[in-house]
């Protein structure tokens, strides 16, 4: 369990800590034309070798590459626009699934299901995994859903004010105490309101645009 524990961990490291987002926008445009693509496989690879610290499974590293790079593969072609938080699921289970099972293949273990319903150990894990990665999100959605809301608010306050006028020039000032007295004003809380000012500006300060996206 320890070899598909480390498996599983260099698979989040690669996938997660090891792959910037300027990564991921350019294999969704070049797809299989991205260096990054290959790179990205490669680093999969060895992120095995290391956690492992062993070069004898050689042949597991392969496997993990090729599975990931096909999951990949299938992902970038399949995905819309609409769908990409369906694929980043889909794309995230299948390379679980496909780890679980190159591990079993590979090691050819002797699960004892018994051993591990009688092993407060694994209850232990199980609880946390379910709690980190169903219950925390369930939680944090119902806390933020208020702030959620008074942000979509405020995007569609800011989007009214640019479509009635505001030149790019008085965009890019900062906003005087009157104005955003103003705003904090037509927010459903002065916090609320502070928070989609602060927002704006840096947006706008980076970009000259502002909100493009609502927060849902």
């Amino acid at each position: 369990m320890m070899v598909l524990t480390k498996l599983l961990l260099a698979h989040f490291i690669g996938d997660f800590l090891l792959q910037p987002n300027s990564w991921v926008k350019e294999k969704e445009k070049l797809k299989m034309g991205s260096i990054r693509f290959y790179l990205h496989i490669l680093i999969h690879g060895v992120l095995v070798f290391l956690l492992l610290w062993n070069l004898t499974p050689w042949l597991l590293a392969i496997f993990i590459m090729v599975s990931h790079g096909t999951v990949d593969f299938i992902k970038l072609y399949a995905q819309k626009e609409d769908n990409k938080s369906s694929w980043f699921l889909i794309d995230q289970l299948l390379h679980i699934v496909t780890i679980v099972l190159v591990w079993f293949l590979v090691f050819k273990p002797q699960l004892n299901f018994a051993g591990w319903y009688e092993n407060s150990t694994f209850w232990v894990y199980a609880a946390a995994i379910l709690f980190i990665t169903i219950v925390s999100g369930i939680l944090m959605r119902e806390v933020m859903s208020k702030w959620s809301k008074s942000l979509n608010g405020c995007f569609i306050r800011f989007s009214l004010w640019r479509f009635k006028g505001i030149k790019r020039q008085e965009a890019n000032r900062v906003y005087s105490n009157r104005n955003i007295a103003e705003f904090w004003g037509s927010c459903s809380g002065g916090a609320t309101g502070a928070l989609c000012c602060i927002i704006h500006e840096y947006t706008m300060s980076i970009t000259g645009k502002g909100f493009r996206y609502s927060w849902r």
